[in-house]
């Protein structure tokens, strides 16, 4: 889960650019549906966290193993370039 909140909000980025950019109205609607449905799920996740192990989304992430840490950061990188 530590992994696939970054990953999510990314999605949310890159869906906030089109509807700020895009003209055509199914791909905006595609957009508004990552959007809710991404935003569900990191809410989902962020409770688990905390319900099941006393965790923020940072804390997780802090805890997950060596290589977990590393391909979330190299995820966060590839990220960053997208922006």
């Amino acid at each position: 889960m530590a992994a696939i909140i970054p990953h999510h909000r990314a999605a949310i980025e890159m869906a906030e650019l089109e509807l700020e950019r895009g003209e055509r109205p199914d791909i905006r609607t595609h957009a508004e549906n990552i959007i809710a449905n991404q935003q569900h799920q990191i809410d989902q996740f962020t409770r688990w966290l905390d319900e099941w192990y006393g965790l923020t989304p940072e804390e997780a992430k802090e805890e997950a193993p060596r290589e977990a840490r590393r391909e979330m950061a190299k995820m966060d990188r590839e990220t960053e370039q997208m922006n």
